[in-house]
Parts: structure tokens; sequence; C-alpha cells
């Protein structure tokens, strides 16, 4: 028998009937009906075998998280139905010890004429618990799915990103012991995805068994240590969940280069509109005179609304709002690199000094990928006065690649002494959130376009078979 809360996959194994017509179909019935009495080698069958998974093997350990990567039609989902008892394999075993919660297919559970209200109460009682421990949950499930008045409204009229808001909430406020997610994570806004991760994170440490499915090898990277890759129904990797996520990035850019043949870029697109001086001082000099102007220009409820989610602090100092700023602008979607005001608009509740106040870029996953404060700009020893509002400006690009990202925001004293602890004033896990547009033609994808400068030399300005360029580190004129 398997651990408690564990689940054991030995050479498993799925295979689907393909059928070209419903009399193809029809036929095979009859003939499974009559395959006693009919002689084996004239039993042809009327359709055809596709083999969804192959000889399939892992454990997942008590308390353990493991991702499955692979491109579509890899086997992903059918993995996750198998372990999860909705489908049977063709051969093989599944070992299953303690109480599996599954976030499958969107929708999968809720009746669609029944409530949002009435479907988590019902599904919360099919997991195990008491109708009254539900209701005791359901505050928690209403405040997490953050669908408003839609909680008392048929599932039916749902939009797929609110189904699965609820869905993800009762799935997760139910203290489950094993979760299956597939690409659950994927679905809704940024904010919402960072809530998401949050969660699974808090219940990892509780000593949850999870088993996810996502495209993003990123996610995988960040909430498991082992991961399986999965090609054509076949298991290509398994191995620690860094491994296998660059292994999945290698065999993702090789099959699509396979695909593609010969690059051909075609006709490029225009290039990205760029900032002339004149505009930029512009815009600086309305955000220096005009900072309060332009807070009231954003709608601080939806800050309020980010901020209420995973706040902590003292009371010392606390954000009132946080921007992003273009030209005099509040925007939440911007350019590759582009010259933006990110502003932190913070009241002082008392005089204070020594105050580190500082932001981190995120990605949805919550990783930092990016970090500023008043340490590095030299502007800790600054003294703030008691009541007073003050807006910290940073003017930055950021080279960001496309995609969602947020901001956290800090306000904190250093350590007083060697080894001492931070006291945080306001803390802010997602402050503001934006969005990147994609730069034309870019053949690959990350997070980062560090700035760097770049020296190209021919063979004619260096010995061949050397590193070492010439001094100039220009290009001669007869280079090609």
């Amino acid at each position: 028998m398997p651990q408690p809360d564990s689940i054991v996959v030995e050479n498993a194994s799925k295979c689907y009937r393909l059928y070209d017509s419903t009399r193809d179909r029809l036929m095979q019935g009859m003939r499974d009906l009559l395959a006693p009495v009919i002689p084996a080698k004239k039993n042809k069958p009327f359709y055809r075998e596709h083999w969804a998974l192959r000889d399939i093997s892992f454990e997942l350990q008590p308390g353990e998280a493991i991702g499955i990567l692979g491109r579509n039609g890899a086997g992903k989902s059918t993995l996750l139905q198998l372990v999860a008892g909705i489908i049977k394999p063709t051969s093989g075993v599944i070992k299953r010890e303690g109480r599996i919660t599954a976030l499958l297919e969107l929708g999968s559970g809720f009746n669609p004429d029944f409530t949002g209200r009435e479907n988590a109460i019902l599904n919360a009682q099919i997991v195990g618990l008491t109708e009254e421990q539900a209701l005791d949950r359901l505050d928690d499930i209403a405040s997490f799915a953050d669908i408003g008045d839609f909680l008392d409204r048929p599932v039916k009229t749902y939009s797929s990103g609110m189904m699965m808001r609820l869905a993800f909430a009762v799935q997760t406020a139910t203290d489950p012991k094993i979760l299956i997610v597939d690409e659950a994570l994927s679905v809704g806004d940024a904010f919402f995805q960072q809530k998401c991760v949050a969660r699974i994170r808090q219940l990892l440490d509780q000593g949850l068994s999870l088993l996810l499915v996502s495209h993003d090898p990123n996610t995988i990277r960040q909430l498991c240590q082992r991961a399986l890759l999965l090609k054509e129904g076949r298991m290509l990797a398994v191995g620690t969940a860094r491994e296998v996520a660059d292994r999945y990035m290698s065999v993702d850019m090789a099959e699509r280069n396979e695909v593609a043949g010969v690059a051909s870029y075609g006709e490029r697109a225009a290039p990205l509109k760029k900032l002339d001086q004149e505009s930029v001082e512009s815009a600086l000099i309305k955000e220096r005179y005009e900072p309060w102007f332009l807070s009231r220009k954003v709608n601080l409820e939806t800050f309020e609304k980010l901020a209420a989610f995973d706040r902590v602090g003292n009371g010392k100092a606390k954000f009132f709002n946080v921007q992003i700023v273009r030209e005099g602008q509040v925007v939440n979607e911007v350019e590759f690199n582009e010259l933006l005001t990110v502003r932190l608009m913070v009241s002082m509740e008392t005089e204070l000094s020594e105050l580190n106040v500082a932001f981190q870029v995120r990605n949805p996953q919550g990783t930092g990928l990016a970090h500023f404060d008043t340490r590095l700009t030299g502007d800790i020893k600054n003294k703030y006065r008691g009541g007073g509002l003050y807006a910290f400006d940073w003017h930055v690009k950021l080279p960001l690649m496309t995609g969602h990202y947020s901001l956290r925001a800090v306000l904190s004293h250093p350590p007083r002494e060697a080894g001492g602890d931070w006291e945080y004033l306001d803390s802010i896990s997602c402050a503001y959130i934006f969005f990147v547009h994609p730069i034309p033609d870019l053949p690959f994808g990350a997070y980062l376009a560090l700035p760097a400068t770049l020296n190209i030399s021919s063979d004619q300005s260096f010995d061949v078979g050397t590193s070492d360029p010439s001094p100039t580190g220009k290009c001669p004129p007869s280079a090609p």
C-alpha cells in the first residue's frame, strides 16, 4: 500500500478507439458482443488505436509537488484523469491513498442551474465536509473567488474565468490532502493568478501533495520539487523541476524550429514609437509639480482592492496609492523599455527616518524580477514629518518582455543591529498590475532583456581560434 496522501503510478497506459463513422462504432459493438464465438483471426476491428499514454510510472510522495510539462496532445490531461479515477487505464496500476481533490475540466462538478453559493456548499460536502463546515467556509470561498453578486446567480451565466475562480476557491478551502490541478493557474487575470499561487504555497507549507499540469515552465520551477516531461504519450524525462523545465524549453524550441524549417522573418513590423527628448522633459516637469493632481486621476478603489490581499504592517506609514505614469498619464499597458515613472504615494503617520521605500517587479507567479529601494539610491537617511504625504518617483526603463507583471510595494526599517529583524511598516504583495506589449518578430521569449553594449569584430581584427578581439572593438571597413 502507498503511504498516506500519496499516489503510485506503475506502467500506466491508456488507449482510445478511433472510429471513422457511427456505423463502424455500431459494428464494433456487435463484434465485441460476438467475440466469444467468432475466431480471433477473423475478428478484424472497425477502429484504429490511439495510445494517449504508454508506460508511465512515478510516485507522488506525501507533501511533495510534482509538475507535468508537455505540449498539446502530450497526454497531460489524460494522465490527470487516470490519477483522479475519472477514467481507467488500459493497462498498468494506479494506487491512491488519501482524499483527492481535482481541478480538471472547466465547470466539472458544478450544476449549471444551481447558484454559485449552492454549488460551493454542495461541492464542499462532496469532498468530505459536513454541511455546517461548508457553511463556515463559505465566506472565505466568496472572498477568494471575488465574483460579487454572481455568487447568487446560476453558474450557467458565468464566464469561464468566473467559473474557475469559484472552483479553485472551493477546492482549496476544503483542506485538500492531494490536489490535482490542470492548467487552472492560467485562467483569470494576473492578480487572481498570484492569489492562486499564494494559496497553493500556503497549502504546500501545510503538507499538501500536489500534481500540477502547466504550459508555463516557470510555474513548475516555482511550485514543484520534481517534474515529468511528456511527449506523444511517453515520459521523455523525469527529475528536478528545474532540470525538466529546462529540458522542456529545449525540446519545445527544437520542435518549433523543425516545423518552421528555414527561418524567414518576412516583412518586419514598424519600429516601436520612441519618445523625443522634448516630450520626456515635459513629462518630467508635469510629474515633478503635479504629483497630487495626478494621484486623483486613478481609481483608488482598484488600488485598495489589490492592497487588501496579503497586506501587513504596523501603521507607522502606509501606501495610499501606487501608479505607473507615462507623460503625465496613469497607464497599465506599456511598451518594451520605454521611459516610465513608478510612483509610490506614502502617508507618514508619524515622524520617520531610516525608511526603506521599495518596490519589486514580479511575474504572475510572484517571483521578483527587478528591485528598487531608497538604500540603493542613497536616500534612506531622509527624514519625513508626521502627517506628511510624499510621492516617491522612480524614472525608469523596464526592459521587460511581453506579458503581465505586478508591483510589490514595501515600507520598512532595516535591522537596528546585526542579525536583527526588518520592521515592516506596510507591505503589499500586489499593488499594481500592468501589461507589456510584445516586440514584433521576436523568435523567443524571456522575462528580461538586460541592457548591454555590443562590439562586433571580424576575423581580420583578431587571431582565428582566440577570443581576444581587437582593442578598438570596431568592425574594420572591409568587414562584410
